[in-house]
């Protein structure tokens, strides 16, 4: 991949400005005081996220590291002067998730690295700074929605919904109450949200590189998607975990396995349209077996994950790029 065909400085210039715009968006609405308006601006921030990772990568790819400096100081600017409730400290780490897991993402593809092997280098970058941003809220995290959950349950009060902020919020309580199963998951759950938009971004920068790629033709396929087969061991460990460990690495290896059921899923996925597509399935049979999966919810994710965990461990498909 060291022969590419670099986007202009005029386009360059002009992406660059994502960041920054993303960093109004979500540092700004914590000055907004509509809880409607705050659900808006998170849902574009969300996917403004995406086009972020994607941009900062192919910045760094294309040796623009100095546009990558100037669009972060620019946003940790705009970050500090709009956010009325997170510290100067916090604004810093949490700009440098998508910062600098991208960066080592277009790094790694610089130096010919294999796509997966670039996306993985990025998901432990991503899951670091995550650690550091969250670990010491994460249980004050789940105290706090423990506690407004229970409340709601317990006594159906307005006051843990006002608490929370959703007072005013359509179906804020019934929100609530399902909060109150999935609490001890939020980590997990938090986690996953960035990595599902850290993924997209990624994935979105390996296709335009492949597809301005000079020297070579790299194809990139869903089909061909697997998890390294190492990974299996930490499937197991956390399950030991799960099974015999206290209450706090218990939580810990919980949010481990939620994570893994999603990667595994999308494995499983993956293989089975493999198998679809070697076997020419009609599409109402590809229909069918999508709509079982979704109609059984986490049974059927949990069967997909399993057969992604199979197939990581036997090779018969064509190893990913």
């Amino acid at each position: 991949m060291s022969d590419r065909v670099p986007h202009g400085t005029g386009i360059a210039l002009l992406t660059a400005g994502v960041l920054p715009l993303y960093a109004g968006i979500r540092f700004g609405s914590e000055a907004l005081g509509a809880p409607a308006a705050i659900m808006l601006l998170a849902a574009l921030g969300y996917l403004l996220a995406m086009i972020v990772y994607r941009v900062l990568a192919r910045m760094t790819f294309d040796d623009r590291l100095w546009m990558v400096a100037v669009a972060s100081a620019a946003s940790f600017a705009i970050a500090v002067v709009l956010s009325r409730q997170s510290s100067v400290w916090m604004i810093a780490v949490e700009l440098a998730v998508p910062v600098l897991s991208s960066v080592a993402v277009g790094l790694a593809a610089r130096r010919a690295v294999r796509f997966r092997s670039a996306y993985v280098l990025g998901l432990i970058v991503l899951i670091g700074c995550l650690l550091v941003r969250y670990w010491n809220e994460w249980p004050s995290m789940i105290r706090d929605l423990t506690y407004m959950t229970d409340e709601v349950i317990a006594h159906d009060g307005e006051g843990a919904l006002d608490a929370a902020g959703l007072a005013s919020v359509p179906f804020g309580r019934g929100y609530l109450r399902m909060m109150h199963r999935v609490v001890p998951f939020v980590p997990g759950l938090l986690t996953m949200s960035t990595v599902v938009q850290f993924s997209v971004g990624a994935l979105w920068f390996f296709y335009g590189v492949a597809r301005r790629s000079v020297s070579s033709a790299v194809t990139l396929s869903f089909t061909r998607w697997k998890m390294p087969r190492p990974v299996v061991l930490v499937l197991l460990a956390a399950a030991l975990v799960h099974l015999v460990g206290s209450a706090g690495p218990r939580l810990i290896a919980d949010n481990v396995l939620l994570g893994l059921l999603i990667f595994y899923s999308v494995t499983g996925f993956a293989a089975l349209e493999y198998v679809f597509q070697a076997r020419r399935a009609p599409i109402w049979i590809r229909i069918v077996v999508y709509i079982v999966i979704a109609l059984t919810h986490l049974y059927g994710l949990a069967a997909i994950a399993l057969v992604g965990v199979i197939d990581s461990l036997f090779g018969w498909r064509v190893d990913a790029r």
